[in-house]
């Protein structure tokens, strides 16, 4: 065999030896040999083994990380109607939130009592510009039958629809 083989295997010899060493050397760390006269003893500085909880209690509600965009207050220019129920036309303060990565905006009253959250439509938005501050529009849409809200920000666009109320038409 040539030179440069034969330092190579011995090179790898030498890390598969070492590498062997050290997972010996962690497994006694871990588990230290036990000598006869303790066998059957119970070491005190261990803790006893628990069983799992069982109910409500047997796992944590895992936690949501929930990102908050404040966009401040928002005027809605007609009244309108979310699941079933009516909100009156008004100042509504609107947040753009994000839980595990699904955008909503969540309107609250002026008083801060938080109201619903809408599923946002999101769309990806370049810009070339590199000092790009988030612009919020609001307009009727389709003769007045939808109000949209629509945060532009650096990456993206989300909007949410609105149905307004329909007029009543007098007899």
């Amino acid at each position: 065999m040539s030179k440069g083989i034969t330092k190579y295997l011995i090179a790898v010899v030498i890390v598969f030896l070492s590498l062997g060493v050290c997972a010996w050397a962690q497994e006694t760390q871990e588990n230290p040999p036990v000598e006869e006269s303790q066998v059957g003893q119970v070491n005190p500085g261990t803790p006893p083994e628990t069983q799992p909880l069982e109910g409500p209690q047997a796992q944590p509600e895992p936690v949501v990380q929930v990102e908050e965009f404040r966009l401040g207050k928002i005027h809605f220019p007609k009244d309108f109607i979310h699941a079933g129920q009516d909100y009156p036309k008004g100042n509504y303060l609107v947040s753009l939130i994000s839980k595990e990565g699904i955008s909503y905006f969540r309107l609250s009253s002026t008083g801060g009592e938080s109201l619903f959250e809408e599923l946002s439509v999101v769309k990806p938005y370049k810009t070339g510009v590199r000092k790009f501050k988030t612009i919020i529009q609001r307009s009727l849409l389709k003769e007045a039958e939808y109000f949209r809200l629509k945060v532009i920000k650096p990456g993206e666009v989300a909007m949410a629809f609105f149905l307004v109320k329909p007029a009543v038409a007098p007899n």
